[in-house]
């Protein structure tokens, strides 16, 4: 391959971006949820991106802990 991935700014044969290892970038990693998703009330921390949630996403309690994650895709 020739060239270099964008988001990284590497050869392709070198780069770990989704697009060339495969897999999922952080953010999209499936995660079991119980319920229905439900917009938050309050300040908190997605356990699937580690980015924060606010008031007014909307969100999802996970299966296997008392953590919450975005409802669907994480924001970037």
């Amino acid at each position: 391959m020739t060239g270099e991935c964008p988001l990284t700014e590497l050869p392709p044969e070198q780069c770990a971006c989704p697009k060339h290892r495969g897999g999922t970038a952080p953010g999209e990693e499936p995660v079991e949820t119980v319920g229905q998703p439900f917009e938050a009330a309050y300040h908190g921390r997605c356990q699937r991106c580690d980015g924060p949630i606010k008031p007014g996403q909307t969100i999802a309690r996970t299966a296997d802990g008392p953590d919450y994650v975005h409802a669907g895709r994480c924001p970037a």
